[in-house]
């Protein structure tokens, strides 16, 4: 349920001899602060999940996808919910532009929301004003 960089990360640290991930590569630790690092990103993940698994005790896809499935129902029925949508609701969505809705958001999901809406962004702003195939989405819940 994790994204990529966070599963290689937690990948990277079970390995025998545990490694960090560094522009998407692994490599030795080679300092103090690089444990620090890790230990940081350990405890925002479990800080994160923890969130997650305390609103909703199934999460079927990955945390971002629900997170941002949520993001759209929020802007559009102002209901925290990660059921995935439908095509039509996608749309609705995008009728008038691209625009995030004011939320409020848990602590321990901060460090992870504006990368999770980056990518939604990314995906979904150049589909404004465009028929859009949802078999092709990826970073929210759709119903095909």
């Amino acid at each position: 349920m994790l994204d990529a960089a966070d599963q290689g990360f937690l990948e990277g640290l079970r390995r025998f001899k545990p490694l960090v991930v560094e522009d998407s590569r692994y490599r030795n630790f080679r300092s103090t602060v690089d444990i620090e690092k890790a230990h940081g990103r350990l405890l925002a993940l479990e800080g994160m999940v923890r969130t997650f698994l305390d609103g909703f005790s199934l999460v079927p896809a990955s945390f971002g996808r629900a997170f941002n499935t949520a993001t759209i129902r929020i802007a559009l029925y102002s209901n925290f919910d990660i059921a995935p949508l439908t095509g039509a609701e996608l749309t609705k969505f995008l009728e008038q532009g691209f625009s995030l809705p004011e939320m409020d958001v848990p602590l321990a999901l901060r460090p992870f929301a504006d990368q999770w809406w980056n990518a939604l962004r990314a995906e979904l702003e150049p589909l404004v004003g465009k028929k859009i195939d949802v078999r092709f989405i990826e970073t929210v819940s759709v119903q095909l």
